[in-house]
């Protein structure tokens, strides 16, 4: 006789934890339901039809980075592209200029 597993929320991004083997845990609303022992089984998603910010709880058609409404996703440092994907961040190099606008000499 299989386990059934109700819970209701939002999902959130799957945490893992490295360990061997790796341990998955599906995020949804407060419940947090350990995947490694469904592998291979049976499971099942239903969609409400709303999609909510993860930040600010705002109805949108769509979701953006994670989750969040574009407002959000335009406004939150946490979205940022660094924060995100730090390794195709665009860093720029100035040159260091002092107080009088010359160049400093090494």
């Amino acid at each position: 006789m299989s386990k059934t597993v109700d819970v209701t929320g939002r999902l959130r991004k799957m945490p893992a934890d490295a360990g061997d083997p790796v341990s998955y845990v599906l995020a949804v609303g407060d419940a947090r339901v350990p995947l490694n022992e469904l592998i291979g089984k049976p499971l099942r998603f239903d969609f409400e039809g709303v999609i909510r910010c993860i930040n600010c709880d705002r109805i949108t058609k769509k979701s953006f980075s994670q989750g969040f409404c574009y407002p959000c996703f335009r406004k939150l440092a946490a979205c940022d592209t660094c924060i995100m994907s730090p390794r195709s961040a665009i860093i720029i190099w100035a040159p260091v200029v002092n107080q009088s606008g010359a160049r400093p000499t090494a």
